[in-house]
């Protein structure tokens, strides 16, 4: 059986549990799935949102400090991140934080597959709505020529996401409008001319 995710997709997951461990996060969400479609530019995905991923974590840290703000905490913008052990559950599988990617082992392009222990860490780590998103890829596949879920699917299923989903309010901050990145993912690309 062929695997459901195409190299690029596991590339985005993989981007989407470092920038957890960056961020400090426990869980992998939406808003992680979304920043590691950005850390891969050169993708139709990463294009089709017109944003890059400087801008795109410089708006969730934002979005953060209002959440806080809410509650009554404080957090200036300038203070340094809390140092801190591994953020993802304890003696988690995918290296240290500051590998890069940090998920590298568990989905990089030319690895061996994933072992069902670590695909379950994977599945423990990601929220209920992360979970949403990868499974709605997986059933937009079929209808990819290669039959795999690919960095784009995964951006259209994020893309249908509304708020107060993470994900469909970082969208929000950083002014992408859905249909008009829908439309830029599905509007035809120049072939390279053969030869």
């Amino acid at each position: 059986m062929r695997p459901r995710f195409g190299p690029g997709a596991r590339e985005v997951i993989g981007s989407a549990v470092a920038e957890a461990r960056l961020r400090g996060d426990r869980r992998i969400g939406t808003e992680h799935l979304l920043l590691g479609v950005l850390r891969h530019p050169d993708t139709a995905a990463a294009r089709a949102l017109a944003v890059d991923l400087a801008d795109a974590r410089a708006a969730l840290g934002a979005l953060d400090r209002e959440a806080l703000a809410v509650l009554g905490i404080d957090v200036s913008p300038g203070l340094p991140a809390p140092a801190g052990g591994p953020c993802l559950a304890p003696g988690d599988p995918w290296g240290s934080p500051d590998e890069e990617p940090a998920a590298g082992r568990l989905f990089g392009g030319h690895r061996a597959p994933p072992s069902p222990e670590q695909v379950a860490r994977l599945r423990a780590a990601l929220s209920s709505g992360a979970r949403a998103v990868l499974a709605g890829s997986i059933g937009a596949a079929p209808h990819d020529p290669a039959g795999r879920v690919t960095p784009e699917l995964v951006l259209a299923a994020l893309l249908e996401r509304q708020p107060p989903d993470p994900a469909a309010a970082l969208l929000a901050r950083l002014g992408v409008d859905p249909a008009v990145a829908r439309a830029r993912l599905t509007a035809p690309h120049p072939r390279p001319p053969s030869g």
